[in-house]
């Protein structure tokens, strides 16, 4: 994606998924450089979409790009079969860390950094824990994008 500022829509979900998706926006809103902020908003015919669902495979969350670079398109999904299964953490946890790593993607970041410092963008560890927020690291990993 070519900017920071984009809209999506969440569609599909009960309250509690909304609520999970939502931090994960608003987990990425705000963080700023001297040119640009992150902006991401919601719009109801938006292309870009996330959502949760019970799923077969194994994975907490999916990003799936599509569209032009220059206005890339996306859809999130959370899975909540996964993210039930596993003991690592909350739930609640399980689900706000996979949509705010699965934004992060949207953001141009790549999972699993070379880095010793927490980021939201690797995949959590009994060792590492659960993070619900993108850390110092990704934020400036952003920044540096744009």
């Amino acid at each position: 994606m070519q900017s920071a500022t984009f809209n999506l829509r969440i569609t599909g979900v009960n309250p509690t998924w909304d609520a999970y998706l939502t931090h994960g926006v608003t987990s990425w809103n705000g963080t700023c450089s001297s040119t640009m902020c992150v902006t991401i908003s919601f719009n109801s015919s938006s292309p870009r979409t996330m959502t949760a669902g019970n799923y077969s495979e194994t994975w907490w969350g999916e990003y799936q790009p599509g569209g032009w670079p220059w206005d890339r398109t996306f859809a999130i999904r959370a899975n909540a079969t996964s993210l039930s299964a596993s003991t690592l953490s909350t739930m609640d946890n399980r689900s706000k860390m996979t949509a705010a790593h699965e934004l992060g993607h949207a953001l141009s970041l790549a999972d699993n950094p070379s880095t010793t410092s927490a980021s939201i963008m690797k995949y959590p560890s009994t060792s590492a824990g659960v993070l619900t927020v993108p850390t110092t690291f990704d934020k400036t990993n952003v920044k540096n994008k744009y």
